[in-house]
């Protein structure tokens, strides 16, 4: 008998524990919730690795190899050579 109420309390106990841990604001919501979070971090945090790695070759290749050097200026900064002719062309079509 005494057997028998103990392992009834037990259930109910139990029962009792895990409604608490789906139900609660800090329970199985909660933690499929910081799950999702988890992997949409997970995500940025691989994209920004692969842009630091692209970033890091590109100022590898700035500091060792003085073509890339030219093309960055003449892109970024618009630097072109003394005996090199610009031509300026409109835009938005104006013809």
């Amino acid at each position: 008998m005494r057997l028998r109420v103990l392992l009834a309390v037990s259930v109910v106990a139990a029962l009792a524990v895990g409604t608490y841990t789906v139900l609660a604001p800090s329970g199985l919501a909660r933690w499929f919730s910081l799950r999702d979070e988890e992997r949409v971090l997970d995500g940025q945090l691989e994209l920004a690795l692969r842009e630091n790695a692209a970033l890091a070759l590109e100022v590898q290749r700035l500091q060792s190899d003085p073509r890339v050097v030219e093309e960055a200026a003449r892109e970024e900064l618009g630097y072109v050579k003394k005996d090199e002719l610009v031509l300026m062309v409109p835009e938005g079509g104006a013809r």
